[in-house]
């Protein structure tokens, strides 16, 4: 929402510098022999935003409502003026056209500011402190969890396995970046544990890829299917010493589960992964967010201008990898490939989107706007999907909290259309920033990248 509110900002503010066009508008409303019906309408339109938004919860947390709040009351007296003092305001609208860009640049200069501040800030609230570990009337929580960036459930339905998420360049600096292992969580029993994993035979993988003698991992995006063959494939995006894709099979063993690594996948320097979606047939899909090297600054401008910096990968050991067309984005993160109708779900993190791509014509089928989109999952006939109702800036408090509880929204959408099926949102609740959502047993269970617990909400 502030980033349309901020483009119309802007595009008025270029509009004034344009002279001819407003000022022959003016002259045309000078024209007119009344102005009270448009002083009417004014306070009508104002009065019915200032009545929705002013009955919000927690409506003076966001720079946009109380933006719009200002705009409106200025608007409501301008509308009063204009109704009971018109020859006033027609006096003055003859000034404004005798002294046209003493008014029109310092009003020019106000909206770009408002609309750069809408674009940096959202969320002005105060972030409750969740640092002790406990649910609330909105959320449950499962404690000890570290940094469950996304989750899978385990053939059974009894565990999810999630990554202990080591944080990726540049929100994180290399060197407070940390290794993880990944963790079994018991949904029923609400404990975690590390995944036993053990070594077999490096098959799954392209063949020339070795395990790191010290078995480290910085894990990251994760899924799971069940192969041709009836085994249950785990592929993990690991960023340790370089990003490589790690594939395990997932065993049971007494009514839990172990891993067992079966080979990894090199992934070409310039690329730097986030999510993996896996196919029956071996082959797999990756999101490549941006280069290696990008920078805070570099962050910061992608968040502004939302322009292309990675796209969506398809690999095989045949011919390894491959760019998808039509895949490309500003931060691609989650996504989802739906073999049954080979299309290929893809959320634009800084792209404030979610595209359908069909695979067959490489166009796009369909998107779905929503803030910070990260990881998706499709279950039970729809994609679930996570958002952060807040702005890039409104992320500095967060490094001294974890988790850190900014307002979200979880979202459930139709297959194919994306049409928007349920929507929950949430602030001053015991978690915040979640990356992925998972309906479980009629309950949404969310896990994050910068959080120490999974929680849940009845769906």
């Amino acid at each position: 929402m502030n980033f349309y509110i901020s483009a119309f900002l802007f595009a008025v503010a270029t509009l004034l510098l344009f002279r001819y066009p407003v000022t022959r508008f003016l002259k045309y409303f000078l024209q007119l022999s009344s102005w009270v019906t448009f002083g009417v309408l004014e306070l009508m339109i104002a009065g019915a935003l200032l009545g929705y938004i002013l009955t919000l919860p927690f409506w003076m947390d966001y720079t946009r409502n109380i933006v719009l709040v200002v705009l409106g009351c200025l608007a409501v007296v301008e509308g009063l003026f204009v109704i009971f003092a018109e020859s006033f305001m027609r006096s003055w609208t003859k000034l404004i056209l005798a002294n046209y860009y003493k008014f029109a640049i310092p009003v020019a200069v106000f909206l770009i500011g408002l609309g750069s501040y809408l674009l940096l800030w959202s969320f002005v609230g105060d972030i409750r402190d969740v640092s002790t570990c406990e649910g609330d009337h909105h959320l449950s929580v499962i404690c000890g969890v570290d940094y469950p960036e996304d989750l899978v459930l385990t053939p059974d339905n009894d565990f999810f396995i999630a990554p202990q998420f080591g944080g990726v360049g540049p929100h994180v600096k290399i060197e407070n970046r940390h290794t993880g292992k990944l963790s079994l969580v018991s949904v029923a029993e609400e404990t975690v544990q590390d995944l036993e994993i053990k070594v077999s035979d490096n098959t799954w993988g392209d063949g020339r890829c070795e395990r790191p003698q010290d078995k480290l991992m910085e894990p990251h995006g994760l899924d799971l299917i069940q192969r041709r063959d009836g085994t249950y494939q785990l592929a993990v995006v690991n960023h340790y010493l370089g990003d490589r894709i790690e594939m395990f099979e997932l065993l049971s063993k007494d009514s839990s589960w172990i891993l067992v690594w079966r080979g990894c996948v090199r992934v070409p320097e310039v690329y730097y992964l986030n999510d993996i979606s896996l196919s029956e047939d071996g082959s797999l899909y990756v999101s490549h967010m941006y280069r290696p090297d990008f920078t805070l600054l570099d962050l910061k401008l992608l968040e502004l201008f939302k322009y292309n910096t990675g796209y969506v990968m398809r690999w095989d050991p045949e011919n390894g990898f491959g760019q998808v067309p039509g895949s490309e984005g500003a931060n691609p993160s989650g996504l989802i490939y739906d073999s049954q109708n080979h299309l290929l779900y893809v959320a634009h993190t800084s792209g404030d989107r979610i595209d359908v791509l069909d695979m067959a014509k490489r166009k796009i089928l369909e998107t779905f706007p929503l803030n910070s989109p990260d990881n998706l999952i499709m279950k039970g006939g729809y994609i679930w999907a996570t958002s952060w109702d807040h702005e890039l800036l409104d992320m500095t408090p967060c490094e001294k909290f974890v988790p850190c509880a900014l307002p979200f929204s979880v979202y459930q959408l139709e297959l194919i259309t994306l049409e928007l099926k349920n929507k929950w949102s949430f602030n001053h609740t015991s978690m915040g920033m979640p990356t992925v959502a998972y309906p479980l047993e009629g309950r949404i269970w969310l896990g994050g990248a910068h959080s120490d617990r999974i929680a849940s909400f009845p769906q």
